[in-house]
């Protein structure tokens, strides 16, 4: 199984799309009320509902040659940076989703050609690569549209020193600052790279990344049921990813680190067999060190093009007024194990497509913040990405 990137999702289209598309995900951004919140109204004569000012952003990754260069040299970065900023995109994540989980942020490397069979792969190896997009480049080109930073480290091929000197080396270097870090992506599925797997508590061996549960043979969900194997993965990311966490506070106290949030089979997406078990058991564990949580979000499948079997707006539109009802399931989790912790969607996935001729009314409707009732409120803030 060839491990690559998703480098179509990051095209000229993207930048012509964000405005639109930054509407429809971060309704609740448009209209500031006072100390930086916005007011959203379900309709004329409903009363207003106060919502965070948590920022909107998207989804960047070391691979994004797009971003990382300017037109004349085959990239974008100097027509999306405009774009981006008139969104209102307010926050990037860096990272890149899965590939997270085998890069390293020094050397600016990857071992996905190294998987699945070599795991366990220096990123000096013949099978590494080099990335398009580092930390640096990244960290400057956020700053100059006034976006922050959420960051996921390396916990499926790194080691928490390694994560430790990122968040040290961000926290003193200029224009680096990381508002978010998150140890590792979706550690709850068989997708993901996952080297302390073979490490205690859970000691598992023969893991080899590649397909969620059943469909990848290695994984504990498929070898030991799908429920306990959610409880396997769960009681390894508890219990390693704890070193990670006081790795990386050691480093800067300040940092604020979050960690997966797993939806069960009736939310669109994962759908992580036994989700409480894996919410219950890394609150649990590693609650005091929880300072939010992330929850993936997709509500579509979808090819990244116009039309086709694509979502519509009003799709759209409807998938993110299902948000607050998520929201309250995860507040009340969060109210007895992490108190202090907030909520950030990160990746929902919603189409990217040309803009057509009625986008001007989502625009609108941002502008007026008429179309979202019952938003989260306060803390628990809801980050959006693609």
């Amino acid at each position: 199984m060839a491990f690559r990137a998703g480098r179509g999702r990051v095209l000229y289209a993207i930048a012509a799309a964000l405005a639109a598309v930054a509407a429809a995900i971060g309704i609740f951004l448009a209209a500031s009320g006072p100390g930086g919140n916005a007011t959203a109204t379900a309709r004329p004569a409903a009363a207003p509902v106060r919502l965070s000012g948590a920022p909107l952003g998207l989804n960047v990754a070391p691979w994004d040659y797009v971003y990382a260069a300017r037109t004349t040299a085959g990239g974008g970065v100097d027509v999306m940076q405009p774009m981006l900023k008139s969104a209102g995109i307010g926050q990037l994540r860096y990272g890149g989703g899965s590939y997270a989980d085998y890069y390293d942020w020094r050397t600016n490397r990857n071992i996905g050609k190294c998987l699945p069979g070599d795991a366990t792969a220096s990123f000096t190896a013949r099978c590494a690569s080099t990335d398009s997009l580092g930390f640096g480049q990244f960290s400057r080109q956020a700053k100059s549209i006034g976006a922050d930073s959420l960051v996921t480290v390396n916990y499926g091929s790194g080691t928490p020193a390694q994560a430790a000197a990122w968040v040290a080396a961000a926290a003193r270097t200029p224009g680096q600052g990381v508002a978010l870090w998150e140890v590792g992506n979706e550690t709850y599925g068989c997708w993901e790279v996952n080297n302390e797997l073979a490490r205690p508590p859970a000691s598992y061996r023969g893991y080899k990344p590649g397909v969620s549960g059943t469909s990848n043979p290695t994984c504990p969900q498929a070898t030991e049921g799908a429920a306990a194997g959610t409880r396997t993965l769960a009681t390894s990311y508890a219990a390693n990813a704890r070193r990670f966490m006081r790795a990386m506070k050691a480093a800067d106290p300040a940092a604020k680190i979050g960690v997966p949030w797993a939806f069960g089979s009736s939310v669109p997406g994962a759908s992580v067999p036994d989700n409480p078990a894996w919410n219950d058991t890394v609150l649990g564990a590693d609650g005091k060190y929880v300072g939010f949580v992330d929850a993936h979000y997709y509500p579509f499948t979808f090819s990244g093009g116009t039309g086709g079997g694509n979502p519509g707006d009003g799709q759209v539109l409807a998938a993110l007024r299902q948000i607050p009802a998520l929201f309250g399931g995860i507040r009340d989790e969060l109210a007895a194990r992490a108190p202090g912790a907030s909520v950030v969607v990160g990746r929902p996935r919603y189409p990217i497509a040309r803009p057509r001729r009625h986008v001007p009314r989502w625009a609108r409707c941002s502008r007026q913040a008429t179309c979202f009732p019952g938003w989260p409120r306060g803390r628990k803030a809801w980050t959006g990405g693609t």
